[in-house]
């Protein structure tokens, strides 16, 4: 009830506050160094840039992949810390995406302030720099109300602009951004035949990712090649569209502007198949909440799949393809139960994919910029600690933790070889009277839209 919920709220913020006071109390432990494959972590932010942001005011940023339980814990802390959050999703900004989004309902907010939600319109275009101008100004805002900023979100380039400021390296152009592609695919591609005319198959060939780092490093970037996390396609091919534009490395190119903040930052992580399970999940939850609908009025408006930011966001691209081919097969009869089948199995998969990127998109990040913590492992009481302990500047609270985690998120041999064999599960969708409603739902936006686009033609003509 709320009595016993406040009360637990009132006992997490006195314990918080009683480890604020150790560690003001007490020199920060030393830093502890965590090896992890060829590269070395640090457990919280490197020395240099605690040494240029002290006396900052702090900002707490909570990242990871969608379903980790980011938005639950934001409510904890910022009950516990006087907070207000900040949204840093890039599909939460826009104005009526709110089941696609994950927004969460005024009414569950706990009263606490959020900003950057239902910023802009779906039609519009919005992306890191308007992010980082909104954030910024909310940001300020907070402080000055003698409150904590508290980030939170998944995307990854918000949180890198945000917390790093606006880049100086040259803007991506789009012959540019394919001649660097083509250049990284011919290298991995030799790569893959190199290893095949060695007797190598199957798993033992990959995908060609060594060959394409080194191409990297042989054109002029050996740094960034060497530090990419496994795997991370945009930022290799990203580095190698800038060292060929620029004839430079990318760690040449400093931020334009120093960041005026503190920030603190934590990723949130989980065993893979466990987020899979809740990714599947959530997927569900939203075609039978109200994502059709919310896709149908992007539709209805004249916004095409893929066109805007909005309508390329993960779920809500599938959801529109689907929709809009129900509409364009106005004589192929109602909406069978498998056509919804291998709609949601296809968003779950999009969705699924989306998180194995944020992952890699964290790990990529500079070594100590995030501290690590898996939100499975420990009680939400040691997890709300780790996190306090990383805002507060110290981490022998985190190091100690039982929520913390050294593989970054990483999957074992036994996890890959399950991965590899994982099947989404349906527990809604697949319920015939569920399917049957979600059908008629379905059918019936689809003759909406067509009578729209019917009425708009006629307009059209008549004026013509």
């Amino acid at each position: 009830n709320r009595r016993s919920a406040r009360a637990a709220m009132s006992r997490l913020a006195m314990r918080l506050c009683a480890h604020h006071a150790a560690f003001l109390a007490r020199p920060c432990a030393p830093r502890r160094l965590a090896c992890h494959g060829s590269r070395r972590t640090l457990a919280v932010r490197a020395t240099d840039d605690a040494s240029t942001s002290a006396g900052l005011p702090k900002v707490l940023v909570i990242a990871g992949p969608t379903a980790v339980g980011k938005t639950s814990l934001s409510l904890r802390m910022a009950s516990a810390l006087n907070g207000e959050i900040v949204s840093a999703d890039s599909v939460q900004v826009f104005e009526g995406l709110d089941v696609g989004a994950s927004k969460l309902p005024v009414n569950e907010r706990n009263g606490i302030p959020h900003h950057l939600l239902d910023v802009a319109d779906p039609s519009q275009e919005f992306g890191a720099g308007e992010f980082y101008e909104h954030a910024l100004e909310a940001i300020d805002g907070i402080v000055s109300r003698g409150k904590t900023p508290i980030v939170v979100g998944g995307t990854g380039m918000y949180l890198r602009w945000l917390i790093d400021g606006k880049p100086s390296t040259p803007p991506s152009e789009p012959e540019a951004a394919a001649r660097a592609k083509e250049a990284v695919r011919a290298a991995a591609e030799r790569e893959m035949s190199r290893l095949k005319k060695s007797g190598a198959d199957g798993d033992d060939v990959g995908n060609g990712w060594t060959g394409a780092v080194r191409a990297l490093a042989d054109a002029g970037d050996p740094e960034t090649a060497n530090r990419l996390a496994e795997n991370d396609w945009y930022r290799l091919e990203r580095a190698m569209e800038i060292v060929q534009t620029s004839g430079r490395p990318v760690g040449s190119f400093k931020p334009a502007s120093r960041p005026k903040y503190n920030f603190r930052c934590v990723v949130l992580t989980s065993p893979r198949i466990e987020l899979y399970r809740r990714v599947d999940a959530r997927v569900e939850a939203m075609v039978r909440g109200g994502m059709l609908e919310e896709a149908a009025m992007m539709l209805g408006r004249g916004i095409a799949p893929g066109s805007t930011p909005a309508a390329r966001s993960i779920g809500y691209r599938q959801t529109m393809d689907f929709v809009e081919r129900r509409a364009a097969r106005a004589g192929d009869g109602p909406c069978r139960p498998e056509e919804l089948l291998e709609f949601v199995e296809e968003t779950q998969r999009a969705t699924r994919a989306f998180a194995k990127r944020q992952f890699t998109w964290f790990r990529g990040e500079r070594d100590g910029l995030y501290t690590w913590l898996d939100a499975s492992k420990g009680t939400r009481s040691e997890l709300d600690d780790a996190v306090a302990a990383t805002f507060h500047g110290c981490d022998g609270g985190v190091s100690s933790s039982a929520c913390s985690d050294e593989t970054r998120g990483e999957v074992d041999a036994e996890c890959a070889k399950e991965l590899k064999s994982y099947a989404p599960r349906q527990t809604i969708v697949n319920m015939p009277e569920v399917s049957r409603e979600l059908c008629a739902r379905v059918d019936e936006l689809a003759r909406r839209l067509r009578r729209v686009r019917e009425l708009r033609a006629r307009e059209s003509a008549g004026r013509g």
